[in-house]
């Protein structure tokens, strides 16, 4: 997942400018669905498998920046919130997940509004594959995840 996650952002940031906060904020969430089980532990399992494939803290592209992950659990509101991106001088948002509570489900919500959108695309293919249980991490190729 790494090299190819450095591969293509090192394309997309040569390509785009600087990411506007106000725009991420603002995006709509492109996939949307139920999953069975509480919120909570689908949070805690999804975030503790992007930290073992994502390797938050990793140096990149000539030790110009690092890649981030950050989880929040907001349990007096009933969502949580994971965001992925690259801490460089001008700070990057890869993805941004929103799990909801609904009844005994959740409500799994993803953007992934910075890059190509063959990237994007990608991105949000494994966000989606680690909020319905997957361990696998990408292997360093450009493959999408195993159908869960």
């Amino acid at each position: 997942m790494l090299k190819s996650l450095i591969g293509g952002l090192a394309a997309a940031l040569t390509l785009s400018g600087c990411q506007d906060t106000a725009s991420v904020e603002s995006a709509p969430f492109e996939k949307q669905f139920l999953i069975s089980g509480n919120y909570q532990a689908t949070y805690a399992r999804a975030l503790r498998t992007m930290r073992i494939c994502l390797k938050p803290g990793t140096v990149f592209i000539g030790g110009t920046g690092s890649v981030t992950l950050d989880g929040q659990l907001y349990n007096e509101l009933g969502y949580a919130e994971i965001r992925q991106g690259l801490a460089a001088i001008n700070p990057i948002t890869l993805s941004i997940t929103k799990l909801e509570r609904r009844g005994s489900g959740t409500l799994v919500s993803i953007k992934a509004p910075y890059g190509i959108q063959s990237a994007r695309d990608r991105n949000r293919l494994w966000v989606e594959y680690w909020m319905r249980g997957g361990t696998k991490c990408q292997d360093g190729s450009f493959e999408n995840p195993p159908a869960t």
